[in-house]
């Protein structure tokens, strides 16, 4: 079972092939839009027997872990929605833009849980755009 939403929204784990059976690697969520594609780290790490088929196994927390995959997953899915309604522009800034309206919207509701906050910093970033590898050198255009 792999989350997916035409190729959009999808999960990733073990991206950077550090993982093995007693090593943890990171369980991300791949958004793409265009030929821009950008990760973000849920704060899930596994090892390579704790992850089948796109979803965690054999994990104490199994249920909770893809539980908050399938919320965040779904929440992307729903923010291109929103965009491909409104007629937006299929951009990573754009995206960006939902994403903070969401952010706000959900920590003001009072939950029994602690609320996940995107930390910026867990967003990586990739694309073959000039500006963006300009970006990423610390050159101004």
């Amino acid at each position: 079972m792999c989350y997916t939403m035409n190729n959009r929204v999808r999960t990733v784990f073990n991206r950077r092939k550090q993982a093995s059976d007693t090593t943890c690697a990171a369980v991300e969520i791949v958004v793409c839009l265009g030929r821009e594609r950008f990760y973000f780290s849920i704060g899930i790490f596994l090892n390579t027997t704790q992850w089948k088929d796109g979803i965690v196994v054999s994990h104490p927390k199994a249920a909770i872990f893809n539980e908050q995959i399938q919320k965040k997953v779904t929440e992307f899915e729903r923010i291109i929605i929103a965009m491909e309604v409104n007629g937006d522009d299929m951009t990573t800034l754009q995206f960006k833009t939902y994403l903070s309206s969401t952010i706000i919207t959900n920590d003001s509701k009072v939950t029994s849980a602690k609320p996940f906050v995107w930390d910026s910093s867990k967003i990586i970033h990739t694309t073959a755009s000039k500006t963006n590898v300009a970006r990423r050198a610390n050159v101004h255009i």
